[in-house]
């Protein structure tokens, strides 16, 4: 039995952490194979870690009860948490590392419907994706293509994260569209021209 997330549930808020916690204590407890169990967990951990920041503690605190318990389902759960835990550590390491150039981003696409472009920057989680209809919450910033100069961004002082609801015409052609699809996480670049 698979334990969904209601897409109504709003991404990394409480709910969306327990319903992901629920689904690595369900695999556990179901005797799921280890690849199984560990892909709940790191999913679970990305959720986490994007609500509450790049903390395992609460990783740990919220899966307390679970691995509080003397059986092998437990030690399978607290040898993975360790092992999740090793790679993290490994790719705070990497992140560290100097940006891609120009030269290694991927290419421009085209947005189906428009003039614009995309490319995505970053890939997200698996779940949902944005559709016509769905009520989106993003950070966005735009800077003008020819002189690089921003005029707007979601992550200036006084700013939040902006929403609305996809395909209904709030917001320009250029990013309803170029934002379709997207996925909880991701990162996408569009290059939207100024008739759109």
């Amino acid at each position: 039995r698979a334990i969904e997330v209601p897409e109504e549930v709003h991404p990394f808020s409480p709910m969306h952490v327990t319903a992901s916690i629920q689904k690595v204590i369900y695999a556990t407890d179901a005797a799921r194979s280890e690849s199984d169990v560990q892909a709940f967990l790191a999913d679970a951990a990305r959720i986490v870690s994007s609500a509450y920041g790049n903390d395992y503690s609460v990783l740990e605190v919220l899966l307390k009860d679970r691995l509080a318990t003397a059986d092998s389902t437990a030690l399978l759960l607290q040898r993975l948490l360790s092992k999740l835990q090793s790679a993290t550590n490994s790719e705070i390491a990497q992140s560290c590392e100097p940006t891609p150039g120009p030269s290694e981003l991927p290419s421009l696409e085209e947005v189906p419907g428009c003039d614009t472009k995309m490319r995505i920057l970053k890939p997200g989680y698996a779940g949902p994706t944005v559709r016509v209809g769905s009520n989106v919450t993003l950070h966005a910033t735009g800077t003008i293509l020819e002189s690089g100069k921003k005029f707007w961004s979601t992550r200036d002082a006084g700013q939040d994260a902006f929403r609305y609801r996809s395909g209904v015409g709030q917001v320009v052609v250029g990013w309803d569209k170029g934002c379709l699809g997207m996925r909880v996480g991701e990162e996408r670049e569009l290059t939207i021209p100024a008739h759109e």
